[in-house]
């Protein structure tokens, strides 16, 4: 737990600043963001800030609550949310074949296992894609777990190696700058 102080002392790279979020929003009017909030606390103040600036339209809200996801959903009807736990579990059940209703998420965000159940498959992108939704799989840093997933056709792939990702889609002709 750090003061906004001691975190805008911090430089990225021995120089550049911590950017705040309303800063990047602002800075950067025509990026789409993908933000998680990680505590109940953070709903309020983050919709209020997204509102605030206008950026409704160019955010996705992901979460590991349910609660936080139905909350944000109640504020700002329509906003791009991706699927919570139960939402993520009732498509892994529809992806073998037993239907579960719909879905309000604009997304799905998972890992490719989550404990120890494989969630990513091709029956399960295709139940993705049937819905009209994305599929965004996480944290993928191995280049042929990258390259297996675009493979089955997953619309995007978080990673903390962002250069090894480009490297593999500049090769499959798949990066635009």
């Amino acid at each position: 737990e750090l003061s906004y102080d001691a975190i805008r002392s911090v430089r990225v790279d021995g120089t550049e600043p911590i950017p705040r979020l309303d800063e990047l929003l602002t800075s950067f009017p025509d990026t789409r963001f993908n933000i998680d909030p990680k505590s109940d606390a953070s709903v309020t103040p983050l919709l209020r800030l997204i509102q605030d600036i206008g950026a409704e339209h160019r955010v996705c809200i992901g979460s590991f609550s349910d609660r936080r996801i139905r909350r944000v959903r109640q504020a700002i009807p329509g906003i791009c949310t991706s699927m919570g736990p139960i939402e993520t579990l009732r498509a892994r059940i529809t992806s073998l074949g037993i239907p579960t209703g719909s879905f309000e998420a604009s997304a799905a965000q998972v890992p490719i296992r989550w404990n120890g159940i494989k969630i990513v498959d091709q029956r399960f992108v295709d139940a993705i894609h049937r819905r009209g939704l994305q599929l965004h799989v996480w944290t993928v840093n191995d280049p042929t777990q990258m390259e297996e997933l675009l493979d089955l056709g997953v619309d995007g792939i978080m990673t903390d190696q962002p250069a090894i990702l480009k490297r593999i889609l500049i090769s499959r002709q798949q990066w635009a700058d």
